[in-house]
């Protein structure tokens, strides 16, 4: 576990400015971003908080994900040639990746940016969003570690207080 955080803490602190994408739906299984979400994004901000890209909001039972081949498009996930829906309960939280940390399965990652579980209202699809980690869950998937961030948004995205 400790050979696991020193791994996360390394790919996190890095830091630099970046511009927040725009991005459209351009098709019922596509979001297109005008910039890498992967690559153009850091995953670590200059006042310590951390940048997550929302791919599924607080509620929703669809899965989505940043695509690996273009990291300027979020794809709806498809299984067996059908959206992959997931049917016993929508997502808890906003779901998301943390850009700039995959890590090589040959360096114990399993390939793909760290996941991350943030708190909270149901945010903007495609959305990067400033965030503080609280937790980790430490997770398998297929035999495979894949473990979870929990964060909670820097700005309160409360429909019910104001700013």
């Amino acid at each position: 576990m400790k050979k696991h955080l020193f791994l996360i803490s390394l790919l996190i602190n890095c830091t630099s400015a970046f511009a927040i994408p725009n991005f459209s739906k351009i098709d019922t299984y596509t979001i297109k971003a005008d910039q890498n979400y992967l690559a153009a994004t850091p995953a670590k901000n200059q006042n310590g908080t951390i940048n997550a890209i929302i791919e599924i909001p607080t509620g929703s039972n669809e899965k989505w994900e940043v695509s690996k081949v273009d990291g300027s498009i979020i794809n709806w996930e498809f299984k067996n040639g059908q959206p992959r829906i997931v049917h016993y309960l929508g997502y808890p939280s906003n779901y998301g990746t943390i850009p700039n940390t995959a890590l090589p399965k040959s360096l114990g990652g399993d390939g793909d940016p760290l996941d991350v579980l943030v708190l909270g209202s149901a945010m903007v699809q495609g959305s990067i969003v400033q965030v503080r980690l609280i937790g980790g869950l430490k997770m398998l998937d297929n035999g495979e570690q894949d473990d979870k961030l929990l964060a909670v948004p820097i700005t309160e995205q409360s429909p019910f207080k104001k700013n």
